[in-house]
């Protein structure tokens, strides 16, 4: 479990967003999150492949695949190896959302984009997730999709895939998307509209579900991982982490 104190920092546009000051987080339980919800912490009991959700939803998560249990944490180690959450639909419309992971990896494969956590598939209307690239030694992305198009957010905090812990989390805001790592925060000026995700898609983490084509495979270790929609998400779902 990381413990380190989360620090706030501004950081440069990349590409054509404007970026907006960050925004310092809220208090935690400033305001009250409703909607679609989830958080699970990878604790998994010896003969088991279940994760719960520690809100308390009929949503856990199964591991599916070429994983292994430790302390507090599960491995994701080769293709396909995943978990995926069948319960509520995730899909946050028009509402504030956030969601996010603690991970650890060691290395990332040249041109790979492996998935930490998501929800929708590429070719669907919506979509949001949590992707690793390999530049700069390890850099976290958040894709959001929806009615107004496909929007990137991109952390300046690099050199991810070093074996330490580390926290990201996405977010919607009105009329902005955020990505924090390790509570510094890149906020950029876009706004991808509703995302309504296909019924029945499954929430993914470690992977993008059974295929062998283009897996996005995150190999590594998921701590904690959650879900939060409603007014004030982003700092709902960051006073929860790290699970």
């Amino acid at each position: 479990m990381r413990t380190s104190v989360r620090q706030l920092a501004a950081a440069t546009v990349v590409g054509l967003a404007a970026l907006v000051p960050a925004v310092v987080l809220a208090a935690p339980h400033a305001q009250a999150a409703t909607g679609p919800s989830g958080l699970w912490n990878f604790t998994v009991a010896a003969g088991s492949a279940t994760v719960a959700d520690l809100d308390g939803n009929p949503q856990n998560i199964s591991l599916k695949g070429s994983w292994s249990r430790g302390t507090g944490y599960v491995s994701f180690n080769a293709a396909p190896a995943y978990g995926q959450a069948n319960g509520s639909t995730f899909s946050p419309g028009d509402l504030e959302f956030a969601f996010g992971a603690v991970l650890r990896t060691n290395s990332l494969v040249a041109k790979s984009n492996p998935n930490v956590i998501q929800g929708g598939m590429g070719n669907d209307p919506a979509q949001f997730k949590i992707a690793l690239q390999p530049v700069n030694g390890g850099t976290a992305i958040c894709v959001l999709k929806g009615t107004k198009g496909y929007m990137v957010a991109k952390s300046t905090r690099t050199s991810l895939a070093n074996g330490a812990s580390h926290e990201v989390v996405c977010s919607r805001q009105s009329g902005s998307i955020s990505i924090a790592v390790d509570g510094y925060v890149n906020t950029y000026a876009l706004s991808p509209g509703t995302i309504r995700l296909t019924s029945g898609r499954p929430l993914y983490v470690g992977g993008k579900g059974s295929t062998t084509t283009w897996t996005d495979q995150f190999r590594g270790q998921l701590d904690c991982a959650g879900v939060v929609s409603g007014a004030g998400a982003r700092a709902a779902l960051m006073a929860k982490m790290p699970c």
